[in-house]
C-alpha cells in the first residue's frame, strides 16, 4: 500500500494516526438472506456491510508515510481494516483482494478513487525499504506482539456473552438504561443488521464507532 491516508472519507485523519492495518479473512458464505440488497450478504465475493463468520489473520505495522508492505495466505479473499493507535478501526475496505501464491498486489491508498489520478509519489514509500511484514495473528495492536491464533470470529459467540455476563441485567429492554443504551442479544443478524445500519459509504468515524454510545460508557 502506497498511502493508507489517500481514499475514501480518509480526509480528516490526521498523518501519523494510522499505526497498523489488520487483515480479515472472509470465509465461504454461510448465511442465506431472503433478497439481495445493500442491508443483504448474499453476494458471493462481496465482503461489504457483512456481518457473517470473520477469521483475524493479524496485524502489520504502518510507517510514518502511510506506506505498508506485508504478506497474505495465498488463494485466500481477504480484505484490510486501518487501525489507530487504539487498536481502533478507522476505516474498513468494503471489498477485497484474493491473491495467487506467489502474486504481487499493490493499491494507492484506502478505497482510492479507481476514476482519480494517482497522487504522485515524491520519493519510494518506506515500507519498501524492507522485507514485507508477517501476519502476528494478532488480535490487538498495542505491541504488535503475538495474539491468538486465527479463528472464526463471531459477534454472538465472542462478544455477546460478556455484554450478557456484565451489563444486560440493567441495559436491556424494559430497563431504565436499556432507553439510553441496549445491549440486550438481537434476535437474528437480519434485526441487527436493519436495526443500526443503512446503505452507503460511511465517514470514517462513524465506521470506527468513535461516537458510539458503548465507547462513551466504556
Amino acid at each position: 500500500m502506497q498511502n493508507v491516508y489517500v481514499g475514501t472519507h480518509m480526509k480528516g485523519v490526521a498523518k501519523g494516526s494510522i499505526k497498523a492495518l489488520r487483515v480479515v479473512e472472509s470465509p465461504e458464505k454461510r448465511i442465506y438472506l431472503p433478497q439481495r440488497s445493500w442491508f443483504s450478504d448474499v453476494a458471493p465475493a462481496m465482503n461489504w456491510h457483512s456481518f457473517e463468520n470473520k477469521r483475524i489473520l493479524g496485524t502489520v505495522p504502518v510507517e510514518e508515510d502511510g506506506s505498508a508492505y506485508f504478506e497474505v495466505p495465498g488463494n485466500t479473499y481477504v480484505y484490510f481494516q486501518a487501525l489507530d493507535a487504539d487498536g481502533r478501526m478507522v476505516q474498513s475496505m468494503r471489498s477485497g483482494a484474493y491473491l495467487q501464491p506467489g502474486e504481487r498486489y499493490g493499491c494507492v491508498g484506502c478505497h482510492e478513487n479507481r476514476t482519480g489520478d494517482v497522487p504522485k509519489m515524491e520519493k519510494t514509500p518506506l515500507a519498501l525499504s524492507r522485507a514485507p511484514s508477517k501476519l502476528d495473528g494478532a488480535y490487538n495492536l498495542k505491541g504488535l506482539g503475538k495474539g491468538t491464533p486465527p479463528h472464526l470470529y463471531s459477534y454472538q459467540k465472542e462478544v455477546q456473552p460478556i455484554f450478557d455476563r456484565r451489563c444486560v441485567s440493567c441495559h436491556d429492554y424494559g430497563k431504565k438504561a436499556g432507553e439510553k443504551l441496549n445491549l440486550a442479544c438481537e434476535e437474528t443478524l437480519w434485526t441487527r443488521q436493519e436495526r443500526h445500519h443503512g446503505g452507503g459509504a460511511r465517514p470514517r468515524d462513524h465506521v470506527a464507532g468513535h461516537q458510539r454510545a458503548l465507547l462513551a460508557v466504556l
